[in-house]
């Protein structure tokens, strides 16, 4: 096992973030793949003028991990980062052209989902939630 895979895996085995915000301001957003059935609740608010974000996966293990990836990725900070955030993720799990050389350090796990295209819609998943739950609360 590599040291991605390694990373992966211990986001899968011990999620950051894992479950619901339930102070009764949060927003909840879910998505579905239908072709494997993996489903992503995320849910975010603002507290203290920063995003605070939870998520939880029915579905496979790199749905799972991606989603806590993401949550660690883009909690605490303003609305306007996270947003950035969110499409730097798309886009790195999105353009497999793009050339990786400053990747940052919280989205290197994610580097050994890349060779695997056609698990690249698990990934992408918790990190397209995020991203319409953040315009929700913009």
């Amino acid at each position: 096992m590599n040291l991605y895979e390694e990373q992966l895996m211990n986001h899968f085995k011990q999620p950051v973030n894992w479950g619901r915000l339930d102070s009764g301001n949060e927003v909840c957003v879910v998505e579905n793949n239908p072709l494997c059935g993996d489903e992503v609740l995320f849910y975010a608010e603002i507290q203290d003028y920063k995003v605070v974000c939870r998520y939880e996966v029915n579905g496979c293990m790199i749905c799972k991990a991606s989603g806590s990836v993401a949550c660690s990725y883009l909690s605490n900070h303003t609305v306007i980062e996270s947003s950035s955030r969110v499409k730097a993720g798309l886009n790195f799990l999105g353009d497999l052209d793009m050339e990786r050389i400053d990747i940052p350090a919280e989205l290197s796990p994610l580097q050994a989902i890349l060779p695997y295209r056609a698990r690249l819609k698990c990934a992408q998943l918790p990190w397209i939630a995020a991203q319409k739950a953040l315009q929700r609360i913009l």
